[in-house]
């Protein structure tokens, strides 16, 4: 038998030993019996090269199969070669051949990258011109030399190592959700990071690892064990008789791989006597000192010689205890006595555990300060304790019991003591939550639940990042738990930084968790797909004005309590209340009611649904959500296909990738593709067939300009490249067929719209804003619900102009002008092929509304900053929700800064007042209820009350002159107070700098940290920016939307704002306060707002000006940035502004309401009060390069550069600066030639950082095919690259790319259709062993081989006969003898004999045996 690996005395393989001479049809033979019989042909011989390696061109028939041979050794690694001495010969020959030479692209592009060892000088100079510009210096950057860009990548592409394909799991294999049953071993490791939306809010505190290193050493060296601990169960932690909890502090050391496991255990175990009561005298020694000064009951606990547990007796909010979270919130009644439903227990609060007792006191004066800091936050509660019945009846008890509290508004008299031996229910005391002990922070501590699951996996000790949900405060724990009756959506208010979406996920995995635990006990789905609701027949469109006056008659009513459709029975509601209560669903819902003839219903397991417009709020709730699974057992099932993509269409969904955490996009392509007729066309499996920018699978940072795409029948047919003649970078393309047509399926966003088509659509020049009119199209003509319910998904004019004010706050100028854009606007984009959102939207709609039962369910979806969408996109949730009365929607409409979005909470309820008349379930009579409250979040989690009451003064603002522009709110409270924002009085920059550089005065530039930032108002501002600010992080108000920094300086807001004399309203507002004011003091009244009318204002004080809502409409989407960039900081907000009057009104403002301290810049030259007033700060190397991974993944990716560059990471710098050339490039859509420029440059770049994606992105936008065609090869996406190769008409690399893919039948049609028949049969015959191969084992094939088989019209007897022919045409008789030859004899003999082909006849009786008679024969006939 022939042995795979054998090697002769040289360390040949026999695929070395055919490789040595030329490609005769016995070499090409042999070369298929070493694959048949599986010979290694990764073996290096003592030269160090692979048979491949030896073959001299890349089209040799032997080199196939050598490739597939490959697969028998997928992890087969061989030594690395020895380097060969010698020099490289020149070559002149171009890199981009004819077509119809027999070169593969990689010997074009190899021969022209020889030619780099000339003038290494510049070839070898990696950094790109924009990196060696340093910081506030000016450089010349020379004209790029594209020939020599493409031979440094091509380059660059032959030192990248060939990658493997991704090899498919077999089919039968996959895994099938059972019930989410055992602990598997093998979890999925996450990233590092822990998702929070109230930020600073319980920020985990750091534990040095030197310190904990330091500290067991110590005590494991000189302290033993007093005795062993025992084991631990952890169930027994969901039982205890005190609800225990702990600091993330503590968290995050019961996590330590360094912490022992025994001591681990023992810590547990201590704690677990705690909560049981247990309290032995070594467990509780009170701590005298500055912890009793405070009134803090704080306690050590003994756990070794030199180790202690420090706890203390406190006092929390008990969900166990409390009513339900329907009583709580008011929509149920209460016990009497009890304020509020709200119960409040002693609580053991497990600060830290200090291994090394001479650090005891240092970690009790950090609790300490906590705990004083905590009295200072303005959660404040007056409790009152309750007197206990369930207290054990015998007199004594070493049993330890907690004491309850109620909330209480007066004082009252002290009960009595019913049991003596028991601790006295104190008769008031005072709750608050601890803070950070760090002064310059300003949130409370964060603490977790000290549970079961917790305390296994501490136990587990395993490495995968888990985390779990901490305890909440007394209003968030009930909306979390609400779970209304009647049912009815959820909408949930809250300015930034109130917590809104940490609502929203603990909601989602509570429900998750509760289903799931049922449904593992079940061991089989529990929710029934039998309550759908559809949507009823709308009578035919008649005209669109009329849809729109009838639809507007629903707006009126959204309010209207007396509905008779709103009022859903309890019983009826129970009833459709299947899947919204999924998590409390049992088999008795299930059941059907006695009588009911109707086929069982489909159960299935709870499908929820995650949604948001910002991609990267959606990837840090994601994985937060992970980290929660990974802690929890019932969960495995999930962990173990969270990595699957995303489906193509939710029929494909598996059961345990629910929930689905995607973004706004994503959302409609799913839809899109659950629904027949899709928007883009796509495959048979469901899978796009062209990727459209910004709509794909996977959002990429850079995207495709033109489509790629796989069906090589309309490739050629995509290209919009138009070549213009004379034009040397087209040359190679220049004799391609021109396009009959473009199909560019590009987007329009604002963007767009503003740069490209603004000047088009606003042809007669009308002063209007391309914001305003984009929001006026997006959110009303086509985005509103009025417009999704026409035949056309857009309102007529007739319809748009009967839109109120109430209805379009945001614009009262000409609609019928705006209209005559948005028609224009319509135009252009049919003539281009264009589309926008609202064009998905509502062909997903339609396409609904055909269907009356959906093929797939989602039981619950969760909408986060709801204010990004329109009314169409809202209207589509409550479509797809099997049950709409199960929606949970966030937002803040004050941060409502989207473009092209106009969005108030009560709008949300005319939507769901239309859909519970639109909508009916099936038997019913009711179906959507229209939510009657909505919920709001006052405390903020992010900033102080300095900052929260200077923007709250901007709300005030847009209240009394747009009042119908956002939903009114309570004031949102900072927890603590801070210091006031700062107001620079001065208009010149150097008092500024003078300010920010404190006592450094003799710096240039300024030092800034990398938690600070400078807000500008637009792109023009921030390039403008004076050169001492260089080194700061520079960002627009609209980039910082969702970003949070320390500290803010806003320059230039007013200067660079677009409203000039409008801002005088506000001085007339002013007046107005001010006399009101006065008159209240006079008349001895109180004011509600705090103004200082004793000093006069120093500044050159504006002509007040009287509002007009059409003339000072600017002021709405100005002021909401205000509010935006003050929102932004969580300890300092700076002021500098150089325009004295357009800042004037707003600083006496400000001012006046005592909201702001004014700093003046000292005339002397002396330093004293100067470092106070600093704002610029420094920053260690880590904090740099962590703040750089920040914005990197918010895709701000100049900011990022600039931290890494800050960090000392030039790596990621590079990686930075490359992302943000690309982003740029697809920016000059108008300047081709530059934008192909900028794309080579880019590519170039990603190379450089090791990013071949990018790159292979950046080389097809640059219409540089045949590069990005050898990239895509070695990167090993084989289709991708075979496309292109076949685009550039390298057919042998297409075909053997294609071959690669394990498409067959393309790599055959390829081979055919440019007549090399032999190639075409070598293709079919490795096929034939390769599918042989599966056979023989008795395996199946694999999908994708079954779907690249070769056509049936193309067997091996036509494609070897069709061969021969055409080189008997050729009259090249030995290579049609090597056809004939893989032919059975009596095809060959027919083919010789219909060309009178004597000497071949006899030639092949003589190779039989039979030359003599048979050739008599042949000659007497």
């Amino acid at each position: 038998m022939l042995e795979p690996s054998s090697v002769d005395g040289t360390g040949n393989t026999l695929f070395h030993v055919i490789a040595k001479g030329t490609c005769s049809p016995h070499a090409v033979n042999a070369a298929r019996i070493l694959l048949q019989n599986k010979v290694n042909p990764l073996v290096r011989n003592r030269d160090g090269l692979t048979a491949m390696q030896m073959l001299k061109k890349g089209n040799d028939r032997r080199m196939q199969y050598m490739k597939q041979a490959k697969q028998f050794y997928p992890d087969f690694s061989p030594p690395t070669p020895r380097k060969k001495k010698g020099k490289q010969k020149e070559n002149e020959k171009s890199a981009v051949l004819p077509a119809d030479d027999e070169v593969t692209a990689n010997e074009a592009l190899d021969t022209a990258q020889k030619d780099i060892t000339c003038g290494q000088d510049t070839a070898q100079t990696d950094i790109t011109p924009h990196l060696l510009k340093k910081e506030g210096t000016t450089s010349i950057v020379p004209k790029m030399n594209k020939e020599d860009t493409r031979k440094r990548i091509s380059s660059l592409i032959s030192d990248l190592p060939q990658m493997e394909p991704k090899r498919w799991k077999d089919d039968s294999a996959s895994m099938l959700l059972s019930s989410a049953a055992s602990v598997k071993d093998g979890q999925a490791k996450v990233e590092q990071g822990v998702y929070n939306e109230n930020s600073g809010v319980g920020k985990t505190a750091v534990i040095e690892e030197d310190e904990i290193q330091n500290d067991l050493e110590t005590d494991l060296q000189e302290n033993k064990f007093e005795e062993e601990p025992q084991d631990v169960d952890p169930s027994l932690f969901d039982d205890l008789v005190w609800e225990v909890e702990c600091t993330a502090n503590l968290w995050k050391l019961l996590r330590e791989k360094k912490l022992e496991i025994k001591m681990k255990r023992r810590i547990i175990e201590k704690i677990q006597f705690l909560g049981n009561g247990h309290w032995r005298q070594d467990l509780c020694k009170r701590l005298e000192g500055a912890a009793k000064n405070a009134g803090m009951k704080l306690y050590e606990a003994k756990l070794t010689k030199g180790a202690r547990i420090l706890w203390e007796l406190a006092i929390a909010f008990s969900p166990r205890c409390s009513e339900s979270a329907e009583q709580r919130l008011g929509m149920e009644s209460i016990k009497e006595g009890v304020v509020g439903g709200r119960i409040y227990s002693e609580v053991i609060r497990v600060w830290d555990v200090v291994f090394d007792h001479d650090n005891v006191s240092r970690k009790i004066d950090s609790i300490v300060t906590s705990f004083n800091r905590g009295q200072e936050c303005i959660i404040q509660k007056k409790l009152k304790g309750m007197e206990r019945k369930d207290f054990p009846s015998h007199k004594f008890t070493d049993q330890r019991i907690p004491m309850y509290f109620h909330e209480v508004d007066t004082e009252e008299k002290e009960p009595p003591n019913p049991l003596p031996h028991m601790p006295k229910p104190e008769s008031s005391t005072k709750f608050f939550p601890p803070a950070s002990a760090n002064e310059t922070e300003y949130h409370i501590m964060k603490f977790y639940s000290f549970t079961s699951a917790l305390v296994n996996n501490v136990l587990l000790n395993q490495d995968t990042k888990v985390d779990f949900p901490f305890r909440v405060t007394e209003l968030e724990h009930a909306i979390i738990n609400l779970n209304p009756k009647p049912p009815q959506s959820i909408l949930l208010l809250g300015r930034s930084g109130t917590g809104k979406t940490t609502c929203c996920l603990y909601r989602l995995w509570t429900f998750f968790s509760r289903y799931w635990e049922q449904a593992a006990r079940a061991g089989e789905p529990l929710i029934p797909r039998s309550v759908t609701f559809v949507h009823q027949d709308v009578k035919a469109d008649k005209a669109n004005n009329k849809d729109t006056s009838e639809m507007s008659d629903f707006g009126d009513d959204g309010d209207d309590d007396d509905d008779d459709d709103d009022d859903v029975s309890a019983d009826e509601s129970e009833k459709l209340d299947v899947a919204s209560k999924g998590a409390t669903c049992n088999t008795e819902d299930c059941q059907q009611e006695p009588g009911n003839t109707q086929e069982a219903p489909i159960m299935e397991h709870l499908h929820q649904v995650f949604v948001t417009k910002n991609a990267v709020l959606c990837s840090e709730v994601k994985r937060n959500f992970r980290e929660l699974s990974h802690a929890w057992e019932p969960a495995n099932a999930h962990v173990e296909v969270e990595d699957l993509p995303l489906p193509n269409c939710l029929q494909e969904a598996h059961p345990a990738q629910f929930p689905l955490f995607i973004t706004a996009k994503q959302w409609l392509m799913l839809l899109d593709g659950s629904l027949l007729n899709s928007f883009f066309p796509r495959n048979q499996d469901g899978s796009l067939k062209r990727h459209i920018q910004g709509w794909g699978e996977k959002e990429a940072s850079v995207t495709y300009i033109p489509d790629l795409d796989d069906s090589d029948g309309e490739l050629e047919d995509d290209e919009d490249d138009t070549v213009l003649p004379g034009d040397p970078e087209n040359e190679d393309v220049a004799n391609q067929p021109q396009p009959k047509e473009t199909d560019p399926r590009r987007e329009v966003t604002y963007e767009v719209f503003a740069c490209e088509l603004w000047t088009k659509v606003n042809k007669e020049k009308i002063d209007y804003h391309p914001t305003l009119v984009w929001m006026e199209i997006m959110s009303f003509i086509k985005g509103s619900v009025e417009a999704l319910h026409t035949e056309k998904g857009e309102l007529s004019r007739e319809g748009y102009l009967e839109l109120g004010q109430k209805r379009a706050p945001n614009f009262s100028g000409d609609r019928n002008k705006v209209y005559d854009m948005f028609e224009r606007y319509r135009q252009i984009k049919l003539t281009k092929g264009l589309f926008d959102e609202c064009d998905v939207i509502s062909h997903i709609y339609r396409r609904l509304k055909d269907i009356k039962v959906l093929q797939w369910s989602l039981h619950q979806i969760y909408v986060d900053e709801t204010q990004d969408f329109t009314q169409g996109e809202l209207s589509l949730f409550i479509r797809c929700c099997q049950d709409p009365n199960s929606l949970f929607l966030t937002g803040d409409t004050a941060q409502s800064i989207m473009r092209g979005v106009a969005f108030r909470f009560d709008d949300l309820k005319t939507l769901f007042h239309y859909a519970s008349k639109s909508f009916k379930a099936v038997g019913k009579t009711s179906a959507v209820a229209v939510p009657k409250k909505v919920y709001q979040l006052t405390h903020n989690y992010r900033s102080h009350a300095g900052i929260l009451d200077l923007a709250s003064s901007v709300i005030d603002l847009l209240v009394k002159f747009f009042p119908e522009s956002f939903d009114r709110l309570e004031r949102d409270q900072g927890l603590f107070l801070g210091p006031k924002p700062v107001l620079l009085q001065s208009c010149s920059f150097s008092d500024l700098a003078l300010l920010l550089r404190g006592n450094k005065r003799k710096t240039s530039e300024i030092e800034f940290g990398a938690h600070q930032v400078i807000l500008v108002a637009n792109e023009e501002a921030k390039s403008n920016l004076p050169e001492e600010l260089s080194l700061a992080l520079v960002l627009t108000i609209y980039e910082s939307k969702g970003l949070e920094f320390d500290d803010v300086l806003l320059y230039n807001f007013f200067k660079d704002s677009p409203a000039y004399k409008e801002w005088r309203v506000v001085t007339g507002h002013l007046d107005k306060l001010l006399e009101q004011y006065k008159y209240n003091q006079e008349k001895g009244q109180d004011n509600l707002v705090e103004l200082d009318i004793d000093e006069e204002y120093d500044n050159v004080r504006p002509r007040p000006l009287d509002f007009s809502p059409e003339k000072h409409k600017v002021l709405n989407s100005e002021l909401k940035y205000l509010y935006t960039a003050l929102t932004r900081a969580r300890v300092n907000v700076w002021i500098f502004d150089q325009d004295e009057e357009k800042r004037a009104p707003m600083f006496e403002y400000f001012v006046r309401r005592k909201l702001m301290d004014v700093v003046e810049t000292r005339s002397d030259s002396s330093d004293d009060g100067l470092s106070s007033a600093m704002f610029a700060c420094t920053s260690t190397a880590e904090e740099w390069v962590k703040r750089g991974d920040y914005f990197y993944n918010h895709k701000l990716y100049q900011v990022a550069a600039k931290c890494y560059r800050r960090g000392g990471e030039e790596v990621l710098e590079r990686m930075s600066l490359a992302q943000a050339r690309a982003l740029s490039a697809e920016r000059l859509r108008e300047n081709p030639h530059k934008l192909k420029q900028e794309f080579l440059l880019a590519s170039e770049e990603f190379l450089q950082c090791s990013m071949p994606s990018e790159a292979a992105k950046c080389l097809y936008n640059a219409k540089e095919f045949l590069l990005a065609a050898r990239l895509f090869e070695k990167m090993a996406k084989f289709r991708d690259a075979a496309v292109l190769y076949k685009k550039v008409k390298y057919y042998q690399d297409a075909a053997n790319c294609y071959e690669q893919s394990s498409d067959f039948r393309k790599a055959i049609e390829i081979h055919v259709s440019v007549d090399q028949f032999q190639k075409a049969a070598d293709v079919r015959e490795r096929y034939d062993i390769k599918a042989q191969e599966y056979v023989s084992h008795g395996k199946m094939l694999p999908q994708a081989l079954i779907n690249g088989a070769p056509s049936p019209l193309h067997s091996m007897d036509y494609l070897c006969f069709e061969a021969a022919k055409l080189h008997f045409h050729r009259r090249e008789y030995d290579a049609m003898n090597a056809a004939l030859s893989r032919l059975p004899f009596e095809r060959q003999l027919q083919f010789l004999k219909e060309r009178n082909n004597i000497a071949g006849v006899a030639a092949l009786y003589k190779r039989n045996g039979e030359y003599l008679n048979r050739v008599r024969n042949y000659i007497h006939k």
